[in-house]
């Protein structure tokens, strides 16, 4: 017994179809729709302002923050020695006495204070073999706040400017060059953290240096090895706020 199969009546009105994709010669299949780009535009308008509604809190929420800063650190008995260095402001002032504290027996002596910014080197002997490294376990915010603070007394202080124009024609890099103005400020803040004195620029950068100047001058600089320029400059800085 077979069974017959017939076929649906065909609506007069065919309803609409979903859009189709319309090909140009050349093009991607581009999607027809009247209604897809007013929601996407309404969307992106809504989460935009969303968006900048929440960075301008965050915006004067920092502004907040930095005019509370200022002001408690404005109170604090040690903020003159701390604003007498070139290029520490109130705020990269405010975060280096809050890393380093105002206890003035937290530290024996400056070294402890280079090393726990990182601004001391690692030195490592095996046998006949030395080896000076950058020290890697520090504080990392107060480091920061070091790199900051060089790179804005760069252009404040002729002194620290030379020091550093020394070091990198000792063969230094940027970083290494920067670190090592940094030893030399730190050595200079903690003594006048220690003294309750500010900072003076004839003390700490003073104008003659004989041992490395006599040497850097007499030496063919374009034909000495440069780790050999990296090691006596090493060794020839003095320990006042340099190289321990």
């Amino acid at each position: 017994m077979s069974t017959r199969i017939s076929w649906a009546p065909i609506p007069v009105e065919v309803p609409r179809r979903p859009p189709v994709l319309e090909l140009h010669s050349g093009q991607i299949p581009v999607v027809q729709s009247d209604t897809w780009p007013k929601r996407r535009a309404a969307h992106l308008a809504t989460r935009g302002h969303v968006w900048r509604s929440q960075l301008q809190a965050a915006t004067h929420a920092a502004d907040d923050l930095a005019e509370a800063t200022r002001l408690v650190f404005q109170q604090h008995p040690q903020m003159a020695i701390f604003t007498s260095f070139p290029g520490l402001g109130e705020l990269p002032a405010a975060r280096l006495l809050a890393e380093i504290g105002d206890d003035s027996t937290r530290f024996a002596d400056a070294r402890g204070l280079k090393a726990y910014a990182g601004a001391a080197p690692v030195t490592r002997v095996s046998g006949k073999k030395l080896v000076v490294l950058h020290r890697k376990v520090k504080n990392q915010r107060l480091a920061a706040v070091g790199y900051l603070w060089t790179f804005a007394a760069l252009r404040l202080s002729t002194g620290a400017r030379a020091h550093y124009d020394r070091r990198r024609l000792a063969g230094d890099r940027h970083t290494a060059a920067q670190r090592h103005l940094f030893n030399r400020f730190l050595g200079c803040l903690y003594y006048c953290l220690q003294t309750g004195q500010t900072y003076a620029e004839a003390q700490a950068f003073p104008v003659a240096q004989p041992l490395l100047l006599d040497k850097l001058c007499s030496w063919d600089v374009s034909a000495a090895p440069a780790h050999r320029l990296r090691h006596a400059s090493f060794t020839s800085s003095g320990p006042r706020g340099g190289s321990p």
